[in-house]
């Protein structure tokens, strides 16, 4: 029902004339990457950077602005240094909420202005081709026998978004062990974390289908089940844990904010500007290549999805014993 609500509304904006907004940009805008690059933020900030200005979305030049450090503060920080200016825009992912609730950096969503969410990126449950786990139900009753039995591996550190999901996943599941007491084990990258499980060091990896689909394709790794609300396009004969009757729906979205106190006209424009975005073919294309999900919110959905993943991922991160107390 949610869904259908959002797709309505952006059925709606899409009517809306192209300047609906009485604001527009009369100067360079910034799309500040609290990142290295290379990375998540980068991967989205490079086509959104290339759509806006070949399909001329934007009357101005748009800068892509690096600012990494402090697990995205430091980027986050300088933005909110432009209050009221619609002309200053990042991106966010679920980590903006996790490294809040672990007590890793004071700034929280609402210190900014909520603008379009973009894509969502569900995450796969993998283990090596020959391993002895035929299917994710054996998985869970495996775990539920003896949690010690397995060893898991959300790629590079406890925490992370693939870490929450498998926590869904066993929680949802009916697991009623300590889930603290998991074997899970970190890596340097979510590569090596990948080539751990192939070689049979650890059993099992969360993490994105588009990180292994290279080694899925080549036959090492085999996906049990994936956190999506459907079947992924690009990997339809892989179950959801909903159709295994876990009714477990997690992804690592991706979405754009603007700094703290932004007029509504600015909103109101972004969110045109990034509904346009999203329906051309440049876009799909993306979506298709990248095994991201279509995800678009407007501004206003965007906040109130955010203030349900707040609560949510608490209390995960709760189950897990990583939530500051």
């Amino acid at each position: 029902m949610q869904r259908t609500l959002w797709a309505a509304s952006a059925a709606l904006a899409l009517c809306a004339p192209a300047h609906a907004a009485d604001w527009r940009p009369d100067r360079n805008v910034e799309l500040i990457i609290a990142a290295t690059p290379g990375g998540g933020y980068d991967n989205l900030a490079r086509p959104l950077q290339r759509i806006l200005l070949e399909r001329k979305l934007v009357d101005q030049g748009v800068l892509a602005i690096y600012k990494p450090g402090a697990g995205g503060a430091i980027g986050w920080n300088y933005l909110n240094q432009r209050p009221n200016d619609g002309h200053a825009l990042s991106i966010i992912s679920g980590t903006i909420l996790g490294a809040n609730i672990m007590g890793q950096m004071d700034l929280k969503y609402t210190d900014f202005t909520a603008l379009p969410m973009m894509f969502n990126e569900y995450v796969g449950f993998h283990v090596k081709a020959d391993s002895p786990i035929k299917d994710a139900r054996e998985l869970i009753e495996r775990l539920r026998k003896d949690p010690l039995s397995l060893s898991i591996t959300p790629g590079t550190s406890v925490g992370t978004l693939p870490h929450v999901a498998f926590a869904l996943v066993l929680k949802k599941a009916g697991f009623q062990h300590d889930q603290r007491k998991l074997t899970v084990v970190a890596f340097k990258s979510t590569g090596d974390a990948a080539i751990a499980v192939v070689g049979g060091h650890v059993d099992v990896l969360a993490t994105r289908p588009s990180n292994v689909a290279e080694l899925v394709k080549a036959g090492r790794l085999r996906t049990l089940a994936v956190t999506a609300p459907q079947r992924m396009a690009g990997i339809p004969d892989v179950p959801t844990w909903r159709e295994l009757g876990v009714d477990a729906v997690y992804g690592n979205w991706f979405g754009m904010i603007g700094p703290r106190a932004m007029p509504a006209a600015q909103v109101e424009y972004w969110d045109n500007v990034f509904l346009r975005l999203t329906r051309t073919d440049d876009w799909k294309r993306e979506l298709e290549r990248n095994l991201w999900s279509d995800f678009y919110m407007n501004s206003g959905q965007t906040r109130r999805f955010l203030d349900q993943q707040n609560e949510e991922l608490r209390g995960l991160m709760t189950d897990i014993g990583l939530a500051k107390q």
